[in-house]
């Protein structure tokens, strides 16, 4: 029988040529352990240990399995760090609920412990499992010392997670956390960007996008969401906005393909759509309304969709479309390969740079003709999009050098809505069941701003007893609202006129409509869908277009629907007219069935006349491109 003193002093010196990068001579002292102690749990662990070094998870897995069988019901630190090398094994492999059952089964041998805690928080973030994630990040979090070389990485990971529960306070000291411990985690810094613009603080996120960017200056996402926050900040133009997205291609896109050859022309045009938000969203509601008319129009569209999650929507979405690509998993390049075989007359984004884009992809120019609509706000900067689609309302004639791409102006708005079956029929006389004036904002509170409240208050001063109601994910966060209700409160106004709700689901957010008399529209980032939903719950809605894409979303569907006299003139009319409004009975007693029919029977709402009028835009656009 081998001395156990010996097996020790071989495994002693198999774990130090381990930990001095020596992982031949460690194999070598395994294999001769193993010779001595064939079911030595030690030995097998640092066979499996060598093994995931080379990235060979296949080889290492039975080794790891096999020290967790010997190691049984022991649990020496030895035993403990076999259980977590398994589950990380099985993470490497890609094995998510493999992964987790062996982190549950070390958590009941070693509760306390961070590293079994942050590696079972790791396989259950793998299987989408963000709740039993969470409490194990953050208990391993709160175990580790500040030199602890895992900590920035588990409050990262911690305050990823937490901001995909829409916890934002929480991520947020996450995230700052994670920083503390190491300054130059460029994913960092971007997730906090993330955060802080959900907060209502973009000055601070481009602050954080920017810092990310002096790490990796290659970051596209960290400088594609700058470019994003920048809509939501006071104080720019089109075509300051245009500089900041040339700099953004010059940087990561340099370089112009040439452009493949223009498909024969023919009689049916094919489209093809690219987005990730073909489902109950902004994009998916401007897509319903023409996208079933879009065959009898002679548009064949092929769409591309990388939804994480489909839904009803998406299904009625799919029966518009003569061909549908789930194209989630592929890379910009594998996306681009499967554009080419298909060869659209017209490839469209519907992205722009907002999250999980496809911008690189359409940087390699797969198709003769492309151009950006509808899911971002204005130019992407990329000169390979060839087309923005727009209207008159958002880039009116003079404007078009403020764009890098050509634009190309639909000839009444450049979306159209359908209205979900769901939505309720509008009721008027809210200020008579209330005995009050209401104000609508239910909009993204990354929209609101100071001046924007400062506005508001002026308004809410103006009109006695007036409330104003605000709604959307995120306003029942508690940082949200403390920015909101002190911001009110330095303008004059107590909380109790304000109220404040987070999310609701989407019928109870259309209901809302019917105890409010007015909506007021969001600068510079005006609604979008939001605009076009209270339109059809029959508000009226006060709206001020500014100088950029993103400030004239309202005007454009207030116009569009029928109400183009509504619109005011800029942030003083702004005030004056909501004011006004409030004393006129015409306004504040319109029949809201009336109204609603009256949009039901315009462009705004008319997918049938919108698919025509698209297929003319984009068959002139492939005319004159060949």
């Amino acid at each position: 029988m081998p001395s156990p003193a010996l097996t020790q002093r071989i495994a002693d010196l198999s774990r130090s040529a381990l930990s001095s990068d020596r992982p031949d001579a460690a194999e070598t002292f395994c294999r001769l352990g193993l010779i001595l102690d064939p079911r030595s749990g030690v030995f097998r662990h640092h066979l499996g240990l060598i093994a995931l070094l080379h990235d060979d998870v296949a080889a290492a897995m039975p080794h790891l399995e096999a020290a967790v069988a010997a190691f049984a019901e022991d649990a020496s630190d030895a035993a403990r760090d076999a259980h977590r090398d398994l589950a990380v094994a099985h993470l490497m492999a890609g094995e998510g609920a493999a992964a987790l059952e062996c982190g549950l089964a070390a958590e009941r041998l070693w509760p306390e412990d961070p590293g079994i805690a942050r590696v079972t928080a790791q396989a259950a973030e793998k299987v989408g499992d963000l709740d039993a994630a969470i409490p194990r990040y953050a208990r391993a979090l709160a175990a580790m010392s500040q030199a602890d070389p895992k900590r920035a990485e588990t409050g990262f990971a911690l305050g990823t997670a937490l901001y995909a529960r829409r916890r934002l306070g929480e991520a947020y000291r996450a995230l700052r956390a994670a920083l503390d411990a190491n300054r130059n985690h460029a994913a960092c810094w971007c997730n906090l960007g993330n955060v802080l613009s959900d907060l209502a603080r973009p000055a601070e996120a481009i602050k954080a996008y920017e810092a990310a960017l002096a790490i990796d200056p290659r970051y596209r996402n960290a400088h594609s969401n700058a470019l994003q926050t920048l809509h939501y900040l006071p104080g720019h133009s089109a075509q300051s906005l245009k500089t900041a997205h040339l700099a953004w291609a010059r940087r990561h896109y340099p370089d112009d393909p040439p452009r493949p050859p223009a498909p024969p022309a023919r009689s049916r045009l094919a489209v093809g759509l690219v987005s990730e938000d073909l489902r109950r969203h902004p994009v998916g509601y401007f897509c319903a309304g023409w996208l079933r008319h879009a065959r009898a129009a002679g548009i064949d569209a092929i769409v591309y969709s990388s939804n994480r999650t489909d839904d009803d929507l998406t299904a009625e979405l799919r029966k518009g479309a003569a061909q549908w690509r789930e194209v989630a998993d592929y890379d910009d390049a594998a996306l681009a390969r499967a554009i080419r075989r298909d060869a659209p007359d017209v490839l469209i984004d519907l992205g722009g740079h907002t999250g999980r884009n496809r911008l690189g992809t359409f940087a390699q120019r797969p198709a003769a003709l492309q151009a950006t609509w509808m899911g971002y706000v204005g130019t992407t900067g990329l000169a390979q999009i060839d087309g923005l689609i727009a209207d008159r309302f958002h880039v009116p004639k003079l404007e078009d050098s403020a764009y890098v791409e050509d634009v190309w102006r639909m000839p009444n708005g450049y979306v159209c809505y359908a209205p979900p079956a769901y939505a309720p029929e509008p009721r008027s006389g809210a200020h008579r069941r209330n005995g009050f004036i209401s104000f609508a904002a239910f909009h993204n509170p990354a929209k609101i701003n100071p001046d924007l409240i400062a506005a508001w208050a002026k308004i809410l001063h103006g009109v006695p007893d007036s409330r104003i109601r605000l709604a959307f994910r995120g306003f029942d966060e508690p940082l949200v609202r403390d920015f909101v209700e002190r911001t009110f409160q330095a303008q004059g106004i107590a909380a109790d006129r304000l109220d404040i709700r987070g999310a609701l689901p989407h019928a109870e957010l259309l209901a809302l409509y019917d105890d409010c008399d007015f909506a007021l529209d969001a600068f510079p980032y005006a609604g979008g869908l939001t605009t076009m939903e209270a339109l059809w719950m029959g508000i009226p809605v006060v709206a001020a277009p500014g100088a950029t894409f993103a400030s004239r979303h309202a005007a454009s569907h207030i116009a569009n629907a029928g109400f183009a006299g509504e619109v005011a003139s800029g942030p003083s009319d702004y005030v004056r007219t909501a004011i006004a409004w409030a004393n006129a009975p015409a306004m504040r007693d319109a029949d809201r069935a009336a109204r609603r029919a009256r949009m039901a029977a315009s462009p705004a709402c008319d997918g049938e006349r919108f698919a025509a009028d698209l297929m003319r835009l984009l068959h002139a656009a492939c005319e004159e491109e060949r």
